[in-house]
């Protein structure tokens, strides 16, 4: 297996199977140097990697929460991007004829209506997502979960 690019994917591959359940012959591996997969110290070097680099992951993760709380406890809003809709730009006015558009695509939504029909009726009417390109026809997520 020749593995190139951040260590922590390595982790998981080096129990692969294939089809027949048998195990994946691992070959050599390259992140920061050598390492051969195809052997028990090899291997053990991957995980290290690939949990320190895992590690950093959450550590990243769990600051950026953090800037995210503080900003919200004191009332600043966290975030960059294109406003959303129904927003003015400082993320906390809202824009209120395109937010009666919400109301009302989300009352339709409720008594029945489906998200495409009222997604076509939008783009006929000329509706855009403020700064964003023209509302596309719905399309489902096949991976979505229904709750």
């Amino acid at each position: 297996m020749l593995a190139c690019g951040p260590p922590y994917p390595l982790a998981p591959r080096t129990g692969r199977r294939d089809r027949s359940g048998g195990p994946v012959p691992p070959r050599t591996g390259h992140v920061s140097g050598e390492i051969d997969l195809a052997t028990p110290t090899g291997r053990m070097v991957a995980r290290m990697l690939g949990a320190a680099a895992r590690h950093e992951a959450e550590h990243k993760a769990e600051r950026q929460k953090r800037q995210r709380r503080q900003a919200a406890e004191s009332g600043k809003v966290a975030g960059g991007g294109m406003r959303p809709f129904g927003y003015e730009d400082d993320r906390v006015t809202v824009r209120e004829a395109e937010a009666e558009t919400i109301r009302e695509g989300a009352g339709r939504a409720l008594a029945g209506e489906s998200l495409s029909s009222i997604c076509r009726d939008w783009q006929q009417r000329g509706i855009r997502g403020g700064p964003h390109p023209p509302l596309n026809h719905h399309q489902p997520n096949p991976g979505r979960r229904r709750r």
